[in-house]
């Protein structure tokens, strides 16, 4: 595998694990101590990130360089206008009120399939 295309895979998951925190470019770098120029040219595979920048942006998203580099986080892109509209709203919440609007999420889709399935 050439060095490209694994920046490019560093450079997705940084900002797959960004978006799904609702975090602007800017606010990761500032929480990471890098530049938001120096991010966006990371996740666009353009720069090269050293291991201690990739941990500094990992401990900036809360997880660990194993969880970053995990398979099965693999990135998931959101395509539809309502994911991206829901992504949105969610830019500039806390942690604690994201995750009451994901346990709202659960809680509707709960009550939506056992109403599907209840005769």
């Amino acid at each position: 595998m050439d060095n490209k295309n694994s920046n490019f895979s560093c450079g997705n998951r940084i900002k797959q694990l960004r978006q799904e925190r609702a975090l602007s470019q800017e606010r990761l770098a500032l929480n990471a101590g890098i530049t938001p120029t120096y991010l966006g040219l990371v996740e666009r595979g353009k720069k090269n990130a050293t291991v201690a920048t990739i941990e500094a942006i990992c401990d900036a998203l809360h997880i660990s360089l194993a969880e970053f580099f995990s398979v099965a986080n693999a990135p998931v892109t959101i395509e539809d206008d309502t994911g991206i509209q829901i992504l949105h709203q969610l830019t500039g919440l806390s942690d604690g009120e994201r995750q009451l609007v994901l346990q709202i999420i659960k809680n509707v889709v709960q009550i939506h399939h056992s109403a599907k399935y209840s005769i």
